[in-house]
């Protein structure tokens, strides 16, 4: 049995009505197999096309430490469309498809033959979340929301090195 865990910080600050900036960032780890962690941050842009409808970009950094292989740092570039449908009395489905580009670069590598010897790949993600509206439990928690779903990864090539986790 495993015991993970999982601890990420998200934020979304609209510059105006159309463009948001924000990312996360935060750690993932297997506690009883303590030779295995990730970092990572990535900061986001998202145009909104309507409240509906969004676009956006990310640039994500991610450090993973492991024994075998050994310790990696991940570039990944990331473009997704998001959108919100359909909305139901106290729900609504929110779709969003994401293609990434990744770059893998070990630590037992000659730092002079990074990019000549990375290994790169490319996916596609599918996330579909069910999203409660908003909800007060008390005076002091009045904007609450639940959320429950499932992302689907779908690796494009034959060089797809995938982890215990994918952020």
């Amino acid at each position: 049995v495993s015991i993970i865990s999982w601890t990420d910080f998200n934020y979304t600050y609209n510059k105006s009505e159309k463009l948001g900036i924000g990312g996360d960032a935060g750690m993932r780890g297997i506690i009883t197999k303590p030779n295995w962690a990730l970092i990572y941050a990535r900061p986001t842009v998202t145009y909104h096309f309507t409240p509906y409808i969004q676009a956006g970009g990310a640039i994500g950094l991610f450090q993973t430490f492991q024994n075998d292989p050994s310790d990696m740092f991940e570039l990944r570039f990331a473009q997704e469309a998001k959108a919100e449908w359909p909305s139901f009395n106290n729900f609504y489905l929110i779709h969003r498809l994401r293609l990434e580009e990744r770059f893998l670069f070990y630590s037992q590598q000659d730092p002079a033959d990074d990019f000549d010897r990375h290994q790169e790949n490319f996916r596609f993600r599918y996330m579909l979340n069910a999203r409660s509206n908003y909800f007060k439990l008390s005076k002091r928690a009045e904007y609450v929301y639940l959320i429950a779903g499932a992302e689907y990864f779908f690796p494009l090539g034959e060089n797809v090195d995938e982890r215990f986790f994918n952020a």
